[in-house]
């Protein structure tokens, strides 16, 4: 998932109104052409295709295709045929998180324009729907809707036929998530954690301590919701209780579960990553810089991207090792089918320094591989056989594993 772990490097740059104004520059036809370029690095093919514009969180669409955010709309890679099919511009704002709906309808938020949420059909008919403020994140629900955040101090739902229907929150929401009772939980900007009860459609928040915002929701096997504030790493448990450790202003995010049982995060403020146990223990690690994205490798480490350009790697007893890249910020950590870490070389802070993608095996082995554009989120193939990225630049990229 990759536009829900907020204050990160790469949201910046996206999420700027600079990085708006980037994106927003689209003037694609409905159906563009693909440009095919490839590039062999150490043994390993990367094919790009034309875009108007930088591409954005990949996912899984109707008959296979690959759907992707682009400038103001959508777009699709075709399969098996690999070309490129925009969407009509909508006009509205820059497209954000992509979800699919039960009838193979792509739904999508839009930030930086007017209070909309989009919906394309599998055939690019593309439809906006007012909504109270700015969309951003979407999420299926359990009984086949869409849920989304939104800026207007609502959690919204949308029918796949279109029909919206808002609830009113405390602040503006962000992250959705299917949680314990099939229920839609959210954070807040501001010291709040929601829950949209299905069907009844009933609101309950939690007050939380949090100075700015209350997000990066995880849902354990236990029936609890972890989450991250700027001041603590908490939980509301499965009979509504609040439970909460001090980080001190580390400003927790990212939260993952590890292969150990434990909720293991970055800190957005402090060169750290930590975890948290079940009863609460928590424990932080140094690292070299602000982490960046986190992921576990098939090892059961964990992968940490920094802002230095160092990519650690954190064993379950808390061991960092920092690994030295080139000049670029490794953003963000993804685990790959094959087995290996793969992330982005993103030279944006060193002028001079080439883009490159990189890979790390479970062995230790790293490879950075120079490329003309680096990556901003990843999609595994659901068989196996490649690695579908966003990209930076005008590109929709392919990393060819077999």
């Amino acid at each position: 998932m990759p536009l829900r772990n907020h204050l990160r490097f790469t949201d910046i740059m996206l999420n700027s109104a600079a990085g708006a104004a980037m994106r927003a520059q689209q003037l694609p036809p409905a159906l563009a052409a693909s440009t095919l370029h490839s590039i062999v690095s150490a043994g390993v093919t990367f094919d790009f295709y034309q875009t108007s514009t930088i591409t954005v969180g990949p996912i899984l669409g109707p008959n296979n295709n690959i759907w992707f955010a682009v400038g103001t709309s959508v777009g699709q890679f075709v399969l098996p045929q690999k070309t490129i099919q925009e969407c009509p511009p909508t006009q509205a704002g820059l497209a954000q998180e992509l979800a699919v709906d039960q009838t193979g309808n792509i739904w999508f938020g839009i930030s930086f324009g007017a209070p909309v949420i989009g919906r394309s059909t599998p055939g690019c008919n593309v439809t906006t729907y007012p909504t109270n403020g700015p969309t951003s994140n979407v999420v299926l629900g359990p009984n086949g809707n869409i849920y989304f955040s939104d800026q207007g101090q609502r959690i919204g739902s949308a029918t796949p036929t279109g029909i919206i229907t808002e609830f009113p929150t405390t602040f503006a929401t962000v992250d959705p998530i299917v949680g314990p009772g099939n229920a839609i939980w959210f954070g807040e900007f501001g010291p709040r954690i929601g829950r949209l009860s299905i069907p009844s459609n009933q609101v309950t928040e939690w007050t939380v301590t949090a100075a700015a915002i209350a997000s990066s929701l995880l849902a354990t096997p236990d029936g609890s919701v972890w989450y991250g504030t700027d001041l603590t790493i908490g939980r509301i448990t499965p009979g509504g209780q609040v439970q909460e450790y001090p980080i001190g202003n580390a400003g927790a995010f990212n939260l993952l579960l590890g292969p150990d049982g434990n909720v293991w995060f970055g800190c957005q403020f402090s060169a750290q990553v930590g975890k948290v146990t079940p009863a609460g223990q928590v424990s932080l690690y140094n690292t070299n810089d602000l982490p960046m994205g986190l992921a576990f490798g098939s090892d059961n480490k964990l992968y940490v991207g920094q802002l230095s350009y160092f990519l650690s790697v954190v064993d379950l007893n808390g061991n960092v090792n920092n690994l030295p890249l080139t000049g670029a910020i490794p953003y963000p950590p993804h685990l790959g089918p094959d087995g290996n870490i793969w992330f982005s070389g993103n030279p944006y802070l060193s002028p001079g320094v080439s883009s490159f993608i990189g890979r790390i095996t479970p062995g230790g082995v790293l490879t950075e591989f120079q490329t003309s554009a680096y990556p901003n989120s990843f999609l595994n193939a659901p068989d196996g056989s490649a690695i579908y990225m966003g990209m930076n630049t005008a590109r929709f990229g392919v990393i060819n594993l077999v």
